[in-house]
């Protein structure tokens, strides 16, 4: 039996995961170089990026440099949120997502893979990762194309926790993105370029389309 709670921020907690909206999609998808999804299918295969990777990127589609400083404006001034430990993400797109637009993210895309149980595929990273002695707190949903946006005192201080992760420009809007996010929560502040981890055969829920 699950174990669900609703926090005082209006996410679901599900048995160790924060859900921005519960119940999740049904499925996402995700774009990618064909050698890479099928270890992704058949091994399991994941990298989980900082969001200050993605600061760097300078590929349009890819690249935001205000990935993680979430941003609100309340009476005219500007109110910045981001995140004192580090956060690793993996990034998908709700499942009727073009698929065009998502091979466009990047020239190297040939393929697209569908993820069927998010919180399986959730789950298991979180286990593997704790298995490799990484301590990681879940929180998965869709990404809001609000930065920027205006509140009032009581909207800002009903935001989500790490809502600022889940927030990006409206001109991203179109990539719909479903983002995995993982925050390291030991009091080493471990960091890493990036975190590797191997599921095993994820082929139970993890496809690779036709294309």
């Amino acid at each position: 039996m699950n174990h669900i709670f609703r926090t005082k921020m209006n996410t679901v907690v599900v048995d160790g995961i924060e859900y921005f909206e519960y119940p999740p999609t049904s499925s996402i998808v995700k774009a990618m170089e064909l050698g890479w999804a099928t270890k992704l299918e058949k091994e399991g295969n994941v990298r989980l990026r900082p969001l200050s990777y993605y600061c760097a990127i300078e590929l349009p589609e890819i690249g935001d440099v205000n990935e993680g400083n979430g941003q609100w404006h309340m009476e005219g001034n500007p109110m910045d949120l981001g995140s004192v430990n580090e956060i690793y993400v993996w990034c998908g797109a709700l499942s009727d997502t073009d698929r065009e637009t998502l091979l466009g993210l990047d020239g190297k895309y040939d393929t697209v893979v569908q993820i069927s149980d998010v919180s399986l595929f959730t789950k298991r990273i979180v286990q593997t990762a704790r298995d490799a002695g990484w301590q990681l707190a879940p929180h998965i949903g869709q990404v809001s194309y609000d930065r920027g946006r205006k509140v009032t005192k009581e909207q800002l201080q009903a935001l989500p926790w790490q809502s600022n992760v889940f927030q990006k420009g409206l001109q991203y809007a179109h990539q719909r993105e479903y983002r995995l996010a993982f925050t390291e929560v030991t009091l080493k502040g471990r960091r890493e370029e990036y975190i590797d981890l191997s599921l095993g055969d994820c082929s139970e829920f993890i496809s690779i389309e036709e294309t």
